[in-house]
């Protein structure tokens, strides 16, 4: 998918820190944010560590997979073995 987070620039502190934890380099910081999508891997890591929530994703299917993975696995689940008797 050609699709990556995008940066609030009311937000955002331009403080480097999503550039930092991105895996791939896909983000510099050069007075501003800036995403190479086509290196972004969709982790979220620069959502989850920016310390004002400006990486946010506009995307409305990223949105709809990000409420769904929320709501179903944000809660640990004991595994589960199929086909022996307890």
């Amino acid at each position: 998918m050609a699709v990556s987070p995008v940066t609030k620039e009311d937000t955002c502190t331009v403080c480097g820190t999503c550039a930092s934890v991105c895996p791939t380099a896909a983000i510099s910081i050069n007075g501003s944010v800036a995403t190479k999508i086509e290196l972004c891997i969709c982790c979220c890591a620069c959502i989850k560590n920016c310390p004002t929530g400006a990486r946010v994703w506009e995307d409305s299917m990223m949105k709809n997979i990000a409420k769904w993975l929320n709501e179903n696995c944000s809660t640990r689940k004991e595994p589960q073995i199929f086909g022996i008797d307890v």
